[in-house]
């Protein structure tokens, strides 16, 4: 109907990566990303607890967050329709997971549907409102990048991440900002540790990021997942470009192209929870990357920055 490229997880195919990763990795590609959310909580990735529905939702948080997704667009099923009972869950940890989910859904303007027909309306009504914003814009263009609007909290996040918009609830950090700002200020590369749970992410997302971008900076945020080079680069092209571009090789050269089209604006990379790397089954990709860090670190490359996340607990397998 709009002449867009469609990411639908029935289309995937077969793939070395396992399915909680690939298609984590392949919401990274989408300027919209759609969820729709009835009486089922998905496939439970045993790692991490959760489903993939709801992984997949959590990159597209965190991808808006960080400024590297236009839009996210949920709609969820209204409590009173009518659903037939063998396609609710039964299960009880499925079922807390399926809660879990619709609330984190409902931290976001979400549109509740009753079945089908209105379903599709609204779908169509709102991804037609944001596609035609594309309308006319030549492709490769740099995109636009906007701080997202603070965000009153409506309910605790637990063990979750404060996300940019609720970065007036990071409380007590504004020395740690300051002074992983200052580092990155004076160095190509910095390393953050911490310990699992100690705030990492919330540091990133609600105290560096939009202190980064205030003072003008350009901030991407990415993970290596499955294959971290080739993730890194894809997201930094998804991020800085409209469009597709196609781009395949080492880190630097695509830097020097992204630091020629922001013509001097200052480039801060996040690699966060960079333990991902230690998951990874191609070390190929994991060696291109850490020998582009290498080189990064010591060309020390004028405009760019980049912060690597690592939790201290897992310090000893980084070799």
């Amino acid at each position: 109907m709009f002449d867009a490229k469609l990411i639908v997880m029935e289309t995937f195919g077969s793939d070395s990566a396992p399915p909680e990763i690939h298609s984590v990795r392949r919401v990274r590609e989408c300027d919209l990303f759609i969820g729709i959310y009835a009486h089922r909580y998905g496939t439970i990735d045993e790692r991490s607890g959760k489903s993939i529905t709801e992984l997949e939702l959590d990159e597209a948080s965190a991808a808006l967050s960080a400024g590297t997704m236009r839009d996210v667009l949920l709609f969820t099923i209204n409590a009173d329709s009518p659903w037939l009972s063998e396609h609710k869950e039964r299960e009880p940890i499925a079922a807390a997971g399926l809660a879990r989910l619709k609330t984190k859904a409902k931290s976001h303007t979400y549109t509740s549907f009753s079945g089908k027909e209105d379903l599709i309306f609204y779908v169509i009504r709102d991804v037609h409102k944001r596609l035609s914003q594309l309308v006319g814009r030549p492709s490769f263009q740099t995109r636009e990048s906007i701080l997202l609007p603070p965000k009153a909290l409506r309910h605790p996040v637990g063990m979750e991440y404060l996300s940019v918009e609720y970065r007036e609830y990071l409380l007590g950090r504004a020395n740690d900002v300051r002074a992983v700002f200052d580092l990155l200020q004076g160095n190509a590369v910095v390393l953050l540790l911490g310990e699992s749970g100690i705030g990492k992410t919330s540091l990133v997302h609600a105290g560096l990021i939009p202190a980064a971008m205030t003072k003008g900076w350009r901030v991407v945020y990415t993970r290596p997942l499955g294959l971290p080079s080739t993730d890194i680069t894809r997201q930094l092209l998804a991020t800085i470009f409209e469009g597709q571009p196609f781009y395949r090789g080492p880190l630097m050269p695509l830097l020097g192209e992204i630091s020629g089209a922001l013509q001097g604006q200052h480039l801060l990379l996040i690699i966060d929870q960079f333990e991902d790397v230690l998951l990874s089954r191609d070390h190929a990709e994991v060696d291109n990357l850490i020998s582009d860090l290498r080189i990064i670190r010591t060309i020390s490359p004028p405009s760019v920055s980049i912060l690597l996340s690592y939790r201290s607990d897992l310090e000893g397998r980084l070799v």
